[in-house]
């Protein structure tokens, strides 16, 4: 009950549940929590399950640019995204991250659910 209450408060919502109510959508995240070993933490504190670490460069951006048929220059062109965009550095495809992550779930749990979901975009 105490997390239900606690996550109303740090939403500052003022409705009280109780344990018959009907929880909110994702809320039960609550109640699933991971339980991992003090040992299994990295020093930042997450669990070390999986890990990848890519570091997007023009490079990569470049080939899925062409990959995609994405012509934008914001994902390869580094002055082009600074000077005239106004962009910190390239901006990195949201698909391409959404790629990347469920990667890494078809690498560790293959049989997994959403394993092979699809990614659409909709939009004129």
């Amino acid at each position: 009950m105490v997390p239900l209450q606690a996550l109303s408060a740090t939403l500052g919502r003022e409705d009280r549940r109780s344990l018959c109510d009907e929880v909110p959508p994702l809320w039960h995240w609550l109640y699933c929590l991971p339980l991992h070993r003090q040992s299994a933490l990295g020093p930042e504190g997450h669990a070390r399950l999986w890990r990848r670490t890519l570091e997007p460069d023009d490079v990569l951006l470049f080939r899925y640019s062409a990959l995609t048929f994405n012509g934008h220059r914001i994902h390869y062109g580094r002055r082009y995204a600074t000077q005239v965009e106004g962009y910190p550095g390239l901006v990195v495809h949201g698909p391409l991250i959404a790629t990347l992550l469920l990667d890494v779930l078809r690498r560790h749990r293959p049989q997994a659910p959403g394993s092979g979901a699809p990614f659409r975009v909709s939009g004129g």
